[in-house]
């Protein structure tokens, strides 16, 4: 089986902080101010994914 990429590892990983902190703040387990900045967490992640990505082809064209 093939080992997924640094960048598809980094974009599920921010899916599942953002769904994970969407159903945390609904059910109010979690602060407002706890779910923004998760929320800025998994921006960051995918910005983080996309500059690899960017970077990576780069490097390989």
């Amino acid at each position: 089986m093939k080992k997924p990429s640094l960048y598809t590892s980094l974009i599920i990983l921010s899916f599942l902080i953002a769904v994970g902190t969407l159903i945390l703040r609904i059910s109010h387990e979690i602060s407002s101010t706890l779910s923004q900045l998760l929320f800025a967490l998994a921006l960051l992640l995918q910005f983080i994914a996309r500059r690899f990505k960017v970077k990576n082809e780069d490097q390989n064209a």
